[in-house]
């Protein structure tokens, strides 16, 4: 019997030391999501939050940037979330979600029902918005993870899966970038930072919001605004667009935007399909 009481106490001090880092972890990630935001705003990029009012009724908004699934289990109807404010309708624009399941360790299935991207409209109360008309995303599971107005368009090519053999897992950061001045607009996906070459959806409207599903109950999706990736990180590829995508920075003079701009409009009246060689001078 008292083996068993120590068991127990052993237990429960272990489940209070990973409480413990769990709450150290995540302020430590509060702290970083607001050192983005702010470097963001003063860069001048695109930063939105969660919108209280553009969510399913069981979705509980945890703070600005977090969210979580509170709807019963077996039910599945108004599980999403939409960003406070629409893309702006040009530009460049790249943000990261992350879905976490309590449990789950770092890249674990999420049961390939979550979804990030795109939408043009505000239906709350639907099931999926990933398998909905108007949205373009990426889905969490192994096949089927590209969508075009809810209907599948891909799958993640041979060897970016992640190693629970996903397009992305729990604890994941799935990255987004919206290209508003390629026609049609582009979405490309990377996944902790990494490029998922030949993961791009396409077709999608101005005016549209981002958007978030975190399917199952309990799970949390936040929303993050760090540094958009170079091609240096194994960004671009550059025959992907007609837009010039590898120069993408933060850091973006008013010059360079112009230097980018003549060099697109050069390019549409040469008749060119792919991005220059040579790279934009910097102020």
């Amino acid at each position: 019997a008292r083996n068993e009481a120590q068991r127990e106490t052993e237990k429960a001090a272990a489940a209070k030391q990973k409480q413990a880092k769990i709450a150290q972890r995540e302020a430590a990630g509060l702290v970083l999501r607001e050192e983005q935001v702010a470097v963001a705003l003063a860069a001048g990029r695109y930063v939105t939050e969660w919108s209280e009012e553009l969510k399913g009724e069981p979705i509980r908004i945890e703070s600005p940037f977090v969210a979580v699934q509170n709807r019963p289990a077996y039910t599945g109807s108004a599980t999403s979330v939409w960003g406070k404010d629409k893309l702006p309708d040009q530009g460049r624009h790249y943000w990261e979600v992350c879905f976490a399941m309590d449990g789950h360790e770092e890249g674990a299935s999420l049961g390939g029902k979550c979804f990030a991207g795109v939408v043009g409209h505000e239906m709350k109360e639907v099931a999926n918005i990933g398998h909905l008309d108007g949205a373009c995303g990426f889905m969490d599971g192994p096949v089927e993870s590209l969508r075009v107005d809810g209907v599948p368009s891909g799958d993640i090519p041979l060897g970016l899966h992640n190693p629970s053999g996903r397009c992305y897992g729990s604890g994941d950061r799935l990255g987004l970038l919206a290209d508003m001045d390629c026609k049609p607009h582009r979405l490309y996906a990377f996944r902790n930072g990494r490029r998922l070459t030949g993961c791009t959806v396409s077709g999608f409207p101005a005016g549209v919001r981002i958007v978030a599903c975190p399917y199952k109950p309990n799970t949390k999706v936040t929303l993050s605004f760090p540094e958009p990736p170079s091609v240096e990180d194994g960004g671009f590829d550059p025959t992907e667009s007609t837009t010039p995508l590898a120069h993408l920075r933060s850091s973006w003079s008013a010059s360079q935007a112009t230097a980018a701009e003549d060099a697109n409009k050069r390019r549409i009246l040469e008749g060119l399909d792919s991005v220059d060689s040579q790279p934009l001078a910097s102020d």
